[in-house]
């Protein structure tokens, strides 16, 4: 059974990420990281440097040096004379001359990705990066008040959709949701903000919450769109953590690490 320690557990984490742990390990793992906030900090780091090691740009640089400076370290390789009281001294330092070359490459290139990560992330891109359209499953028995609402979500009459809504004495769950969605659509997120804690207050007192998932991802999306990165970075969490959650694969550490980009940004 592994032990994580300070020692190996950037070197664990990276397995783990890597996928090249055991059934057994990777359960052990993904139990230690759940308990203890630090290593969930350390994972989100790696995740997000195994993506700048791992973007194009990143790659092209590193093809660019094993293509330039192979050729010479073969043949300075080559040409070192071999000491009869070290004869393997030579190799390891050409060897590590080279791995030098390759990780200022790659951490030049790391910095450039995470600089540029830095400038283009805005509210708008992690926002439009992250909306998913809600398909409405099923629509409710016609002839109701609470019809009109599905009918023109349906439609795509957002404009008419809150419309009515603000009209309605009782509106339900469902039309709260649906509300909200059109706020959304709207660009109006500070409305769709109030409507989706009004969910939430009244899903509190019942038994089976209803749209409780899909008020915790769309509602922290309208918060970012309103600047309030704390909640929205509360909420993200949750999801992420949560392996249940419906919309967990929708957000990674390198997404919660733009979201504290947004945050020192602004």
């Amino acid at each position: 059974m592994l032990n994580i320690n300070e020692n190996n557990k950037i070197e664990i984490l990276e397995q783990y990420l890597q996928g090249e742990l055991s059934e057994a390990d990777t359960q052990y793992v993904e139990k230690t990281i759940s308990e203890d906030a630090d290593l969930q900090q350390d994972v989100q780091i790696i995740r997000l440097a195994q993506d700048a090691v791992h973007s194009t740009a990143i790659q092209q640089r590193v093809q660019r040096w094993h293509t330039k400076y192979r050729p010479i370290a073969v043949a300075e390789q080559a040409s070192e004379p071999v000491s009869e009281t070290t004869p393997d001294s030579t190799p390891v330092i050409s060897l590590w001359t080279r791995v030098a070359r390759v990780a200022a490459v790659v951490l030049v290139g790391g910095l450039g990705y995470l600089f540029i990560q830095y400038a283009t992330v805005s509210t708008d891109s992690w926002y439009n990066g992250h909306y998913v359209e809600y398909k409405l499953p099923v629509t409710r028995d016609a002839g109701t008040e609470a019809s009109v609402i599905d009918s023109l979500y349906l439609v795509k009459d957002y404009a008419q959709l809150t419309q009515q809504f603000e009209q309605m004495t009782n509106p339900g769950v469902q039309d709260q949701f649906l509300a909200a969605m059109s706020y959304m659509q709207q660009a109006t997120f500070e409305q769709a903000v109030r409507q989706f804690e009004s969910i939430r207050q009244q899903n509190r007192s019942q038994e089976a919450p209803m749209f409780a998932q899909e008020t915790d991802y769309y509602q922290a999306l309208a918060l970012i769109e309103i600047g309030d990165f704390d909640k929205a970075e509360e909420l993200l969490e949750k999801i992420s953590q949560d392996p249940n959650h419906n919309f967990r694969q929708n957000i990674s550490g390198a997404d919660l690490w733009k979201l504290r980009m947004l945050k020192w940004k602004n």
